[in-house]
């Protein structure tokens, strides 16, 4: 299972993300260039490293996404996820429509492209 990169859960923690999830991004006190995930923070605490932001897991984001919206046109859309050749897709699709209709995201990852879809909700205050 992965992880967000270091670059989005930046972006999520700038978002208000909870913080609370199993793993996190810190940095190293003595190489700022450095970072790494880690479950147990005590263990890095003690040299001084500091928290960067949560790194979660496609499964911690995907229970924070709501599985039904109304983008505002009174036609619910319903939560779809599709693996990819490259990857994965997410959006919000429509029984009368034929593919995504509304906020549609991608990544390399799933918790990549969740991520992606949080963000987006997020700016649109959707969520």
């Amino acid at each position: 299972m992965k992880t967000v990169s270091l670059k989005l859960a930046k972006q999520l923690n700038e978002a208000g993300f909870t913080q609370d999830t199993e793993f996190e991004w810190y940095t190293s006190a003595y190489e700022e260039e450095d970072a790494w995930v880690t479950n147990d923070p005590g263990e890095y605490a003690t040299f001084g490293d500091d928290l960067i932001a949560s790194a979660p897991f496609s499964e911690e984001i995907l229970d924070l996404l709501p599985w039904k919206l109304d983008f505002g046109d009174g036609i619910p859309k319903f939560l779809d996820i599709t693996k990819v050749e490259d990857g994965f897709e997410v959006g919000y699709i429509s029984h009368k429509s034929h593919g995504f209709v509304d906020g549609f995201t991608s990544g390399k990852s799933l918790s990549e492209a969740l991520a992606k879809m949080w963000l987006y909700l997020k700016k649109k205050g959707l969520i």
